[in-house]
């Protein structure tokens, strides 16, 4: 592809994203040199980069470069792509529009046929939290007076087109409506900041434009941005580079603009803005990384997130104390439980003089508060004589006893946390360490033994030397997908205990233990007090079969002005599409034992003796003669309580509500053309006309839970219309209904057509195209689908759908998510509809319900597939 077509595609693929400051340490290579070679599309989803090259659609990761293939032969017609509510949508040259599940490829047509043949520049707007509650709640949609869209949109797809018509498309049915009057026939360049539209037209102006109602006006200098050829919006300004190699800074609601850099984005072909950081590709395919700071200005944006504040920086070394303060950390009391632990010693062939009992006082911590301690035998409390400095409960007692049952009781409030955007009405933090706590924090360990050779190598290879200036989070983000990338899948990595860092580093399985302990020994490298926190998740169960219960650990780290930021890998691995969203993210499911690990227990005849770890109490005994001493656990029960009165709070969050239009329009930047909407509305609840050629459209007027007036049109054939019905978001089971009666009695008994599935590439080497009239692909079934935990995060997903012949068929997968997930993928002779939805449900279980992130964080991805 040449210069000028590629140029031309970057008009189509910005999807907007979250940004954080660093200094201008630009162009900074990610990944081999030509590895996004021939893209014709580029889109961000929760902070990975996908890329459409030739005919395929490939995921990279943005700190390593690292590319895995998405879709493999099915691409090559695709001019355009965009990122809303985790799911990825394309233009093809023949002006359809797809969506496609950025896990696995599969895609379906949404919308009329052709319907954006003529589009000439895009965005996507990813409503904020304000609009997301505003049509969660049925409101009507500002952006288009009069029109409904379905209740769980998370955002449209805005689009200029040739004739100068703008029009915005929900995405989840591909319904459109023109907004404004027909003045965006010269548009290049579409960008959404802080609930406003900006367009860069071909004569460099730069406008901002209500999207309600189309109403603009010119910002900033005219003809300054005559010769941009990519641009992102990262941290509410919009960049874009020139042919000349510049790169600039233009607020959008000043429209001043800045050079960053004079030089090194003349080859520039896209620009987005994923992961912290401006990520570019140049003509040959080379990624690159430039990290900026947005300029301050006396101008107030309608901001939700304050600009962060640079401090400096010595290039990562212990002393390095650059801020993070540009985030919080929302937390919120989850539940007060009280568990007991129930279990027993024995002692064969000797018999005891004396027994010693130790289990660790539970801390308090960010993640658990009003934390009390009790065990029976009776026990008191000791401070370890390490280091560490730990507080122990130890039961020392004369008893020749060969059988030493032990109890230990819990209480604690678990809170949940997440990392998020700072806002405007986030107050400014003080977390702070004190010395000592930083010391002990910072220092090497006999687990955290990062300063050996081995562990300094592994640093090396991956690259996680801190950069100059790059804050807590965003270096500790880049280790978290390190590990992520290392340690595929969830796999116990063996009864080995006691490994340093520098020995876990070198596997390539893991378990919750070597993810946690490698992850804090990167960070104590880098000169970022970090820890590990080792529990039983707050989960009221037995013992497995080998005596077993939910032990569990995780990391977390200092970030100044933000606190003790977790770092919990079972979320990102239970979520393969979209598993950096979890960095920063605690459930508040795990009731924390101790800090660290070797844990330096008492002895009867004196001294100590290491044990890793005290989710089961250790137990020493004084005895003649020499017995084996073993250990079963018994029980677990967790049963919650009543939140003290103390900790309920709601956490009040303030969210402006959309800028007012702007006042001063110059007037048509274009000539108009007549067009009518393509959505109608009918008094009436059903309404189906006939087209002709056996195609109908059926209006669908309803009422949402709320009492909300709503409307939906469907378009096409008969069976067309039926699958669109069933997949739905949001049409009550009544409603559905009487329209599948309706679009019965308007023509021919129900015929399904035969579910199929994404064919392979040809072996001849030709390319599937989209846009080729083939049998559309069904992404959603009317299955019955259900699936219920087993414990120890094992699923039982049941499957009951009707095959081709109209038969009925059941189907159960039972094991852990990714078992479940390669027999799925495995069973050829499930309907490729049915096992969409299967493979989405399953992703969606066991997720943790968490509060929403604020508008600047990335997408939470509802719809995920």
């Amino acid at each position: 592809m040449n210069a000028a077509v590629r140029r031309i595609a970057v008009v189509l693929c910005f999807c907007l994203a979250g940004a954080a400051r660093a200094e201008p340490t630009l162009r900074q290579r990610v990944g081999p040199v030509s590895a996004i070679a021939d893209a014709r599309a580029v889109a961000v989803l929760n902070d990975w980069l996908y890329a459409v090259q030739a005919s395929d659609l490939n995921r990279i990761n943005p700190y390593s470069g690292e590319s895995s293939l998405v879709g493999s032969g099915e691409f090559g017609e695709t001019k355009s792509m965009f990122a809303v509510g985790g799911w990825l949508y394309t233009i093809e040259t023949d002006g359809s529009l797809y969506r496609v599940s950025a896990g696995n490829g599969v895609w379906q047509r949404v919308g009329e046929q052709g319907g954006w043949a003529d589009a000439v520049a895009g965005t996507a707007w990813q409503f904020d939290a304000e609009e997301a509650r505003q049509f969660n709640a049925g409101r009507r949609a500002t952006l288009a007076p009069g029109v409904q869209v379905p209740a769980d949109e998370t955002g449209v797809i805005l689009t200029a087109h040739g004739d100068g018509r703008l029009f915005a498309t929900t995405p989840s049915n591909g319904l459109w409506l023109q907004v404004g009057q027909a003045d965006f026939a010269n548009t290049r360049f579409m960008f959404v900041v802080r609930q406003y539209l900006y367009t860069v037209e071909s004569d460099g102006n730069l406008y901002r434009v209500h999207p309600a109602t189309g109403a603009w006006q010119q910002v900033g200098a005219a003809g300054a941005w005559k010769n941009t050829t990519a641009g992102a919006v990262f941290q509410d300004r919009i960049y874009t580079a020139d042919d000349g190699g510049g790169l600039y800074e233009t607020n959008p609601r000043t429209g001043e603009r800045r050079a960053v850099a004079d030089a090194g984005f003349e080859e520039t072909a896209f620009m987005v803005a994923a992961a912290d950081a401006l990520y570019t590709i140049d003509l040959d395919g080379t990624l690159y990384r430039s990290e900026v700071i947005p300029a301050t200005s006396s101008e107030t944006m309608p901001s939700t997130a304050a600009a962060p504040v640079a401090t400096a920086s010595n290039g990562g070394s212990p002393s390095n104390s650059s801020s993070a303060a540009g985030y919080v950390l929302q937390t919120a009391p989850l539940r007060r439980i009280r568990a007991v632990y129930r279990g027993e010693y024995s002692i064969a062939d000797v018999v005891p003089s004396r027994w010693v009992i130790t289990t660790a006082l539970a801390p308090k911590l960010p993640s658990q508060t009003g934390v009390t301690t009790g065990m029976t035998p009776q026990a008191k409390v000791v401070r370890e004589s390490g280091d560490e400095g730990r507080l122990l409960l130890v039961s020392n007692v004369g008893s020749t006893e060969q059988e030493w049952p032990v109890t230990i009781t819990y209480e604690a409030t678990l809170w949940s946390r997440r990392l998020v955007r700072r806002s405007a009405t986030d107050t400014a933090p003080q977390a702070a360490l004190d010395d000592a706590e930083r010391r002990r924090n910072l220092a090497a360990a006999h687990d955290l033994d990062y300063k050996a050779a081995v562990f300094q190598e592994w640093l090396d290879h991956n690259q996680l030397r801190r950069a100059e200036a790059e804050d807590e989070i965003e270096f500790g983000r880049r280790v978290f997908a390190v590990i992520l990338a290392q340690y595929r899948t969830r796999e116990r990595a063996g009864n080995i205990k006691g490994l340093p860092a520098s020995e876990y580093c070198t596997w390539k399985k893991a378990d919750c233990k070597v993810r946690a302990i490698v992850f804090a020994a990167a960070m104590r490298s880098a000169g970022i007090p970090a820890r590990t926190l080792a529990g039983i998740l707050a989960t009221n169960r037995a013992p497995d079969e080998s005596g077993a219960i939910d032990a569990h650990m995780r990391a977390e780290f200092f970030a100044a002005g933000v606190g003790w930021v977790p770092a919990e890998f079972n979320g990102a691995l239970a979520d393969p599409d979209d598993p950096l969203s979890h960095f920063g993210e605690d459930p508040g499911d795990l009731l924390v034992q101790h800090i660290g690990t070797h844990v330096l227990v008492p002895r009867p005849e004196g001294g100590t003796t290491v044990s890793f770890g005290l989710d089961r109490p250790a137990a020493s005994v004084s005895a003649k003669g020499q017995g084996t001493i073993r250990y079963r656990v018994l029980s677990w029960e967790v049963t919650t309580l009543p939140l003290p009165a103390e900790t309920v709070a709601e956490a009040a969050t303030t969210l402006s509500e959309p800028a007012a239009a702007p006042t001063e329009v110059v007037g048509p930047r274009s000539t108009p053309q007549p067009r009518q909407p393509n959505i109608t509305v009918s008094r009436n609840e059903i309404a189906v006309t006939p087209l002709g050629n056996d195609r109908y459209r059926l209006v669908v007027t309803y009422s949402s839970n709320e009492g909300a007036p709503k409307t939906a049109e469907f378009e096409g054939a008969k069976d067309e219309i039926r699958g669109r019905l069933e997949s739905y978001a949001g049409l009550p089971e009544q409603a559905l209904q009487s329209a599948l009666r309706g679009l019965e009695s308007a023509g021919s008994p129900r015929t399904m057509p035969s579910p199929q599935r994404r064919a392979p590439p040809a072996p001849s080497g030709a390319q599937l195209n989209r846009s080729a009239p083939t049998a559309p692909q069904a992404t959603t079934s009317s299955a019955n689908l259900n699936i219920k935990p087993l414990g120890d995060e094992r699923f039982q997903l049941d499957v009951a759908y009707r095959d081709a012949d109209d038969r009925g068929q059941s189907r159960s997968f039972r094991g852990m998510k990714d078992e479940i997930r390669r027999d799925l993928e495995a069973a050829t002779d499930l309907p490729s509809g049915v096992r969409d939805d299967a493979l989405r449900l399953l992703d969606q279980a066991g997720r943790p319900r968490l509060p929403p992130p604020r508008r600047a964080a990335p997408p939470t991805g509802r719809g995920k597939p």
